[in-house]
């Protein structure tokens, strides 16, 4: 009986620690789509800081142009198609700036999700972890019962082999 619970026993010690080996690998795979995503996110802040900058430098351009017309008139037509060029690409710089966001919001969002697949992987693991430690103290007390009934046997044997000989 006491074989068969050492057995059941190691049994679910070897099944805790096929499932430790695979949350690993998985643990690894997340750090990896987290990195990824990282780098993503990365590549999106200096793309939105590149944005930021050519925005800042077309406003001082826009600036510089709006001062040029005012102390040349001659050359009003000119700067107002200029202007129209300007503003058409303004906008086209909006609409990537807010296609960036949203890329960052989504992966950001990913990120979120992520962290709480990663949480849940953690509390998994130290489940597995404490069912682990519950296993060995089982198996040491079963390991102290064990040696105990062999003592007591060998108690046995010797007053078996005590009553024969009387």
């Amino acid at each position: 009986m006491s074989e068969q619970m050492l057995q059941k026993i190691l049994n679910e010690i070897m099944l805790v620690k096929t499932d430790m080996r695979e949350v690993k690998i998985r643990l690894t795979s997340i750090e990896q789509r987290v990195t990824e995503i990282e780098q993503r996110v990365t590549g999106i802040e200096q793309r939105v800081n590149g944005i930021e900058e050519r925005v800042s430098g077309i406003e001082q351009r826009v600036t510089g142009l709006e001062q040029q017309v005012a102390n040349i008139d001659m050359r009003v037509t000119g700067l107002e198609q200029r202007q129209d060029e300007i503003y058409h690409i303004v906008r086209a710089i909006e609409g990537n700036l807010q296609e960036s966001r949203a890329e960052g919001k989504s992966s950001i969002e990913r990120v979120d999700k992520l962290e709480g697949d990663v949480a849940r992987t953690v509390q998994s693991v130290s489940r597995l972890a404490d069912m682990h430690c519950e296993a060995l103290e089982i198996n040491k007390g079963l390991s102290l019962i064990t040696i105990r009934h062999e003592a007591q046997i060998q108690d046995f044997r010797r007053a078996s082999i005590a009553n024969q000989a009387v």
